[in-house]
């Protein structure tokens, strides 16, 4: 077997010696040969099981030929629209258009269409009309049946019918293509192939049904009838697990019916550690290099997946209809030897970014009975409490990252993925958690409370407050033992079904109390195929056919998102609009316990105009500082002496009303004198310390020559390096006293409602050390939150400056 990238031109099928591919992978993401993307997994399955794949990535779906460069496959044609929706990959929840595309050549957006898996097939379709079409990938899999579009805001066909392909393969497909492949290439019709689990297939009539089926509601039903929309997706949510599912029928029109098989079973750990194990090329293909490559594979080109399938849960997730609520897992050889692999790339530096899944913390099935009798139906794993068969054990967790730290040019094993908090609650060990606190987390643990109101909670399907307060405790204690200053991160979410205004207020003040902004805030999305979707969509609870409120105006939507950031300044008008709305007007003004001043204030930092003048925090300003004293002082010394001597020329005397103006003038001269002396003692950042920060970080705010001010000593600071969570810091006092500092700046930072751990070094080659750390560690790029949190840390600590 050739190690290379899949054809993706002829002249690449020459050099293997192919006249004909049997499937031609049609998909709207960039070619990426790596597990972490799903169109690598499945034509690398197929190529595993004798088949010949190749590859059209991101047609120009105007253009007809572009579907023809590889020729007429001889099985059939494999449509994704990539490891995204098309819509959710093109808009944001406000449905306005995203500039960038990660899964594109550079970043680019526009290289795939709206509802891309329906226009390649229709694109197919033009040009073969009788080769067989497959669809899968997350796009198709959510949308197997009738479903809520919120682009459209309608009820739309089974994609099945919109694209007009042959079968769905749904879910994550590693057992459905081989079995499909394995049909057509015995021979049999596409039309025929309507045995296969986790398939979904059109027939004209159900007589061909020899098992146990239920009827769905008929598309017209669910179309025109809120209520019957919201029972025919929990008939559907029911049926997602493959030991208890039973077939789905829905009738589409007149002698046309979708129906949707049980699905697949869940790969043994064997199969699992073979997908993964198969021969990848672990990068993007080489075309893209001109264009910087593809954004989505650096942030998980490092990253281990150790597991699939998630119990948790959650209402607005749609792993439940993807993955399933069976957790599979890769055995710990496998990941290591993938680990191993990695660390010999040329670009590793010493960093596996994550080791998870879809629950980082989720290395077993919930409970011993789930691979011989499936899931429950109606009941939740964790939810509203942890059921009594719930197994909780972090032991395997924990042994596969002790084995991962200790090999070699691993520096460090990072825990990105999101963790069950209300799992961890659950554990009476602390094992894991103390561990997570020493060795996996770098100042940060994200965790996904989602919201504070119980209301809303019960909606998300997530654990109640008091769950997750108790885990910030728990959290704080395992941190103070260790020595460690470490903060949680919380993801919130806003406008989800069941949250008023009410709700969003709370959840504001929350915001206030924690004494920071959260990064991470997302505006509830209503993606197909999630339960708070069809609640979204109905008004119902689809558990329980009970009404439930849900914020639909894009004007609320945006003011409940702007309560939880209502520091950014642009979000003022709408947060006082929705207090004062509210009855909430003792939110508005100066109190510590307001959200808002009574007037909008000047952006933090738009009063710090470009003058031309060196401004705090700039290399030059202690030289610039030291010019105005001597000047300053220089002009008080000469006015003293004029008034003086002016009075005592023209009155003969000292005792004159111009020897008491000189005196008073010796006040204002004084201050600037004590000012210079203490600036004389400051040193200006050196050329060559300002080139080794700037080079050991491109990621943070950099600030230079800070004196920092306060009632027992001042401290002259060298350079300044701010995180989100952290500021760095560096002087050349040896005697400059650090925890002092630290608890002076740390003070004036809470003071600002904000947090941040300060560290001060004297050592320049150890601090250059603790920025490349800090910097390395952070691959991703920083958000707009975060950036707008390094400048207000900064707001905070500039105030301490002279």
């Amino acid at each position: 077997m050739i190690h290379d990238f899949l054809p993706i031109c002829k002249g690449d099928m020459k050099k293997r010696g192919w006249d004909e591919c049997d499937f031609v992978y049609i998909t709207g993401d960039a070619y990426v040969d790596h597990s972490s993307f799903g169109p690598a997994i499945i034509s690398r399955i197929l190529e595993a099981h004798g088949y010949r794949v190749g590859i059209i990535a991101q047609p120009d779906w105007k253009n007809r030929e572009s579907i023809t460069i590889l020729g007429r496959p001889r099985l059939g044609f494999l449509v994704s629209a990539g490891n995204m929706d098309s819509m959710v990959n093109h808009y944001t929840v406000s449905r306005k258009r995203r500039h960038t595309d990660a899964y594109s050549p550079g970043g680019r957006m526009g290289l795939r269409p709206d509802y891309a898996t329906v226009v390649y097939c229709n694109l197919i379709r033009q040009t073969y009309k009788d080769v067989p079409i497959i669809i899968g990938g997350i796009e198709a899999s959510l949308r197997r049946l009738s479903h809520y579009d919120y682009w459209s805001d309608k009820v739309k066909h089974s994609i099945l019918i919109d694209s007009g392909a042959d079968l769905i393969s749904y879910g994550m497909g590693e057992h459905s293509i081989v079995e499909i492949a394995d049909a057509l290439d015995a021979g049999i019709n596409v039309k025929d192939i309507t045995y296969i689990r986790g398939t979904v297939y059109r027939t004209d009539s159900t007589d061909n049904i020899t098992e146990e089926y239920i009827e769905l509601p008929s598309y017209d039903e669910v179309s025109t009838d809120k209520k019957q929309y919201a029972h025919s997706f929990y008939s559907q949510y029911c049926n997602t697990d493959p030991f208890v599912a039973k077939i789905l029928v829905e009738k589409v029109k007149n002698k046309m019916y979708v129906v949707q098989n049980p699905p697949a079973y869940p790969l043994t750990q064997q199969e699992m550690d073979d997908v993964y194990a198969l021969d990848y090329m672990c990068d993007y293909h080489p075309v893209y290099k001109k264009d910087g490559g593809i954004p989505a594979l650096s942030e998980i080109k490092f990253s281990l997946t150790s597991n699939r399938g998630c119990f948790g849960g959650c209402s607005f997730c749609a792993l439940t209809f993807h993955q399933g609520r069976i957790v599979q897992t890769r055995s710990h050889e496998s990941i290591i030897n993938e680990a191993k692999h990695m660390t010999e790339e040329k670009d590793f530096k010493g960093y596996i970014h994550d080791v998870g899944g879809p629950t980082a913390n989720f290395r077993h099935t919930s409970c011993d009975k789930q691979l011989r009798y499936g899931t429950c139906p109606s009941k939740q794993c964790l939810f509203p409490k942890p059921c009594n068969n719930l197994k909780v054990d972090h032991k395997d967790y924990v042994a596969l990252l002790r084995k991962l730290r200790k090999l070699p040019k691993v520096k460090k094993v990072f825990v990105r993925s999101g963790i069950r908090f209300d799992y961890v609650m659950a554990d009476s060990d602390d094992t894991f958690l103390r561990e997570l606190c020493e060795n996996h987390i770098s100042g940060q643990l994200r965790v996904a409370p989602e919201h504070i109101s119980d209301n809303v909670l019960k909606m998300m399907g997530k654990p109640s407050n008091d769950v997750y307060m108790a885990f910030l405790n728990r959290y704080a204690k395992i941190n103070k033992k260790t020595g460690k200053e470490q903060f949680v991160v919380p993801y919130l979410m806003s406008s989800h079904p069941g949250s008023t205004m009410k709700e969003a207020i709370e959840l504001a003040e929350y915001v206030r109390d924690m004494g920071y902004i959260p990064e991470q805030v997302q505006d509830f999305y209503p993606t197909p195929s999630t339960l708070s979707t069809c609640m979204y969509y109905t008004g119902y609870d689809p558990r329980t056919m009970e009404k439930v409120y849900t914020p639909r105006s894009p004007h609320e939507k945006a003011m409940q998102r702007a309560l939880i950031q209502y520091r950014n300044p642009e979000n003022y008008e709408l947060v006082k609009e929705a207090l004062l709305s509210n009855g909430r007007s003792d939110l508005i003004g100066f109190d510590r316990h307001c959200l808002i001043p009574p007037r909008k204030m000047a952006a933090r930092g738009e009063r710090f105009e470009k003058t031309g003048k060196k401004r705090k925090g700039i290399p030059g300003y202690i030289k610039a500082r030291k010019t105005m004293y001597i000047v300053a002082v220089s002009i008080g010394l000469a006015i003293v002496a004029a008034f003086f001597v002016t009075g005592l020329i023209l009155c003969k005397t000292r005792n004159n009303l111009l020897t008491v103006m000189a005196i008073l003038m010796v006040l204002p001269t004084a201050k600037f004198a004590v000012d210079l002396i203490m600036c004389i003692a400051c040193r200006p950042v050196s050329d060559e310390l300002y080139e080794r920060i700037e080079a050991a970080d491109d990621k943070f705010l950099h600030k230079y020559e800070c004196l920092f001010t306060s009632r027992e000593k001042a401290t002259y600071v060298t350079a300044l390096v701010i995180t989100p969570h952290a500021v760095c810091a560096y002087t050349t006092d040896a005697k400059a006293d650090a925890g002092r500092f630290k608890a002076d700046l740390e003070k004036y930072i809470k003071e600002a409602r904000l947090s941040a751990t300060v560290s001060l070094y004297n050592d320049e080659n150890q601090f250059i050390k603790k920025v490349k750390l800090m910097s390395e560690s952070r691959e991703t790029k920083l958000t707009k939150e975060e950036s707008d949190r390094m400048q207000w840390i900064w707001e905070s600590a500039r105030c301490m400056c002279m």
